[in-house]
C-alpha cells in the first residue's frame, strides 16, 4: 500500500470538494444545524421530575410529592397511561390491587430521573424517623440535559457522519460522469489505497463537527476521549454509506435521490430510539445508526461507561460488517480494480 498514492487521492478529493457547491454545503451544514439547535433549545435545565397521580391518592402520596416535584392529577389509570406515552420523562402513580400504589414507567426514561423518582417513592415509604437527609440528596442532584437538546445534538452528529460519506459519494459520481474511473485500470492503484485515501475526508469532517457541536451547544462534563472514539467508529457508517451511494448512482441527480432514501432508512431508527420502550428496541439492532445514537445519548447525558460503550461500538462494527460483506462484491465489479 502506497502512502503517497493515498495522500494523492485525498488531496484530489479535497480540491474537488471545494469546487463543488453541493459538497461545500455538506461540509458546513452540520455546523449551521448546531447553531440552529443551540438557538432554539437550551443547553441545560434544572432537574424537574414530573408525576401523574391518580385523584384517589391526592391526600396521601400526591400531597407528599408536591413538596419535591411537579404533580398532575388524573381520574384513572388509563389517563395516566396516555400522558406517559408523550415524549418527555413522566412518571405515573396509580392505586394497586393491595391498596398501596403502583409506579408506572414507559420504559425509555432517563436512568438518572428514574433513580431520583424511585428515591422519592422509597423515601415516602420510609418511616419518618429517617427523613432528615432528603433535602440534601435532592438538592445535590445537579443538572440534566433536556431530551430535545439530546435529540438535537445526536441529530447534528449523525448528520455529520452521513454528510461526510456523501462527500465521498459525490466525488465518486463526478469521476463516473467524467469517466475518470476508466483511467484507473491502467494505473498501479489498488482498491485498498482508493478506499483508504477516499475515506480520510469522511473521517476528518465528523471529528471536526463533533467537537464544534459540543463547543457550540455548550455541553459540560462530556468525556472528550470517549467522544473521539465514538466518532471514529461511527464515521465508518458515513463512509460505507457514501461508497454505497457512489457506486449505485450513475449521476448527481440519481445520487441525490438515493441519498434521500438512504438518509431516511438510517435516521428512522435514531428517531425511534427516543420513543420506543427498551423492550421494543430490539427491532432497531440491525441499524448501525441506532448503536451510535445510544452511545452519543449516554455520553451527552454524562452516563457513559467504558463497558457499555464497548458493547455499543461492537454493535456498530458488527452491523457495518454485514453491510460491507453484502456490498463489497458489487463494489469491486463497479471499480474493476
Amino acid at each position: 500500500m502506497s502512502i503517497k498514492r493515498i495522500i494523492s487521492i485525498f488531496r484530489n478529493d479535497f480540491v474537488n470538494s471545494i469546487r463543488d457547491k453541493m459538497i461545500v454545503y455538506l461540509m458546513i451544514a452540520p455546523v449551521l444545524l448546531a447553531l440552529v439547535v443551540r438557538f432554539f433549545i437550551p443547553g441545560y435545565e434544572n432537574i424537574s421530575i414530573k408525576f401523574g397521580v391518580e385523584e384517589s391518592l391526592k391526600p396521601s402520596i400526591g400531597a407528599f410529592l408536591e413538596n419535591y416535584a411537579d404533580v398532575e392529577y388524573f381520574e384513572n389509570r388509563s389517563e395516566i397511561y396516555n400522558r406517559i406515552e408523550q415524549y418527555d420523562d413522566f412518571f405515573g402513580i396509580s392505586t394497586s390491587s393491595d391498596g398501596n400504589f403502583d409506579f408506572i414507567l414507559q420504559g425509555n426514561e432517563n436512568e438518572r430521573n428514574i433513580e431520583i423518582a424511585d428515591g422519592l417513592l422509597n423515601y415516602y415509604s420510609t418511616p419518618s424517623v429517617v427523613r432528615d437527609s432528603l433535602d440534601i440528596e435532592i438538592k445535590s442532584s445537579g443538572k440534566t440535559l433536556p431530551i430535545l437538546a439530546t435529540i438535537g445534538f445526536i441529530f447534528v452528529i449523525l448528520v455529520s457522519y452521513l454528510f461526510g460519506g456523501l462527500t465521498i459519494a459525490f466525488n465518486m459520481i463526478e469521476e463516473k460522469e467524467s469517466e475518470t474511473l476508466k483511467a484507473l485500470d491502467v494505473t498501479p492503484l489498488k482498491l485498498s489505497e482508493l478506499v483508504v485515501g477516499r475515506s480520510i475526508l469522511g473521517y476528518f469532517m465528523p471529528i471536526v463537527h463533533a467537537y464544534l457541536g459540543v463547543l457550540i451547544m455548550g455541553f459540560e462534563g462530556i468525556n472528550m476521549f470517549m467522544l473521539l472514539i465514538i466518532t471514529l467508529v461511527s464515521s465508518l457508517i458515513g463512509i460505507v454509506f457514501g461508497f454505497a451511494i457512489g457506486f449505485i448512482s450513475s449521476n448527481q441527480f440519481n445520487g441525490i435521490t438515493n441519498m434521500k432514501i438512504g438518509l431516511l432508512i438510517l435516521m428512522i431508527p435514531t428517531i425511534l430510539t427516543f420513543f420506543l420502550p427498551k423492550g421494543a428496541q430490539i427491532f432497531l439492532y440491525w441499524a448501525p445508526t441506532y448503536w451510535s445514537a445510544m452511545a452519543l445519548k449516554d455520553l451527552v447525558n454524562v452516563q457513559q461507561r467504558w463497558g457499555n460503550m464497548f458493547i455499543q461500538i461492537s454493535g456498530i462494527i458488527l452491523t457495518l460488517t454485514i453491510f460491507i460483506l453484502i456490498l463489497t462484491p458489487r463494489f469491486k465489479r463497479t471499480l474493476k480494480l
